[in-house]
């Protein structure tokens, strides 16, 4: 597995996942009944946003695929801060990553397109193999889009965790400088290894 870059945790994960009649159970995480509703005017707005950026015609799959590619020099999350600026210039709500990451990615087919060279060694591999050579290959490439897959996920959560934190101050009021710092301050002073323009400063805290 080491060879095709397929980490032991995609397989086992896999394989927990698969049931007796071969199919991998749907993913659940995430869904419960406890999320909070939001405003369909800041999903209609994503979703403008959304069909207004310029797609990308793919030769290699327009004829056996109706996903749609745009220019693969942004990700998601600068797709999003380009989404909350465009609001925000028109003084409406931005709605958060979570839901613009929900929109984007499962309600429209859509990837961003990557020149072959930026492809994975892998992937690049299974695509431009013959088609009993993909049957070959089939178990180890499924492993390796779950892994990527996995990977996304994670990175998805952990911004949506992000994005719910509550900013709190570290400190709530003025912090006193001890009495020896002071003292050391003074000496500076006097020895004249604080500049004296920044004597209105440091009086303040002295």
């Amino acid at each position: 597995m080491r060879t095709l870059d397929i980490s032991d945790r995609a397989i086992r994960t896999v394989k927990e996942k698969v049931d007796e009649n071969g199919i991998i159970e749907n993913d659940l995480r995430g869904k419960h009944s406890n999320h909070i509703r939001v405003d369909e005017t800041v999903i209609a707005d994503i979703k403008k946003f959304i069909e207004a950026i310029p797609r990308i015609e793919s030769h290699y799959t327009r004829q056996t695929s109706s996903r749609e590619f745009i220019d693969g020099g942004k990700t998601i999350t600068e797709l999003f801060r380009d989404f909350q600026e465009a609001q925000q210039s028109n003084n409406k709500p931005t709605g958060k990553y979570c839901t613009f990451y929900r929109v984007f990615t499962e309600e429209y087919n859509i990837s961003f397109f990557q020149p072959r060279k930026d492809q994975c060694d892998f992937c690049f591999q299974y695509l431009n193999s013959t088609a009993e050579q993909k049957i070959a290959m089939q178990e180890s490439y499924d492993a390796h889009l779950e892994e990527k897959l996995l990977s996304r996920q994670e990175k998805h959560e952990d911004r949506c965790k992000i994005d719910e934190l509550t900013p709190t101050k570290a400190y709530t009021g003025k912090q006193e400088l001890s009495e020896n710092k002071k003292k050391d301050l003074r000496e500076l002073f006097a020895k004249k290894l604080i500049p004296s323009f920044y004597a209105d400063f440091y009086n303040t805290i002295l």
